[in-house]
């Protein structure tokens, strides 16, 4: 009896370092593909995420687009993010009116006033 056991317990140790091996394997085949995936993606706040591959028809075969066709002037990320920042401003710092007012008169601009274009006036005629 004493030997089975020895015997099974060891074929469970070389059963557990192959279990072992394979998921090390696994998990270091996922880690290179997963970091091989993250050098070609790319970030840019105000453009949002997008696919960058060395050669263009590799990009271009990804990302199933026509080359020749022109951009839009903004992409659907960027009007949400503009409309939130937006809303949260607006909601932060409500904008003010102010009522429009006729200004009072003042005597003293008045008379400033009427002196400057009576000298004004004196300069056209000595010039004429």
């Amino acid at each position: 009896m004493g030997v089975s056991r020895f015997i099974l317990a060891l074929m469970c140790y070389i059963l557990l370092g192959f279990v072992f091996h394979l998921k090390l394997n696994t998990i270091n085949s996922l880690q290179t593909v997963f970091d091989e995936a993250q050098s070609y993606s790319k970030c840019h706040p105000s453009k949002g995420y997008w696919w960058k591959f060395k050669d263009k028809e590799h990009t271009e075969k990804y990302l199933n687009k026509d080359p020749k066709k022109a951009e839009e002037p903004s992409s659907l990320f960027q009007r949400q993010q503009v409309d939130l920042l937006l809303g949260e401003l607006a909601n932060k710092f409500p904008p003010k009116f102010q009522s429009v007012t006729q200004p009072e008169k003042n005597r003293r601009t008045s008379y400033l006033n009427r002196n400057l274009i009576s000298k004004l006036r004196k300069l056209t005629r000595k010039c004429q």
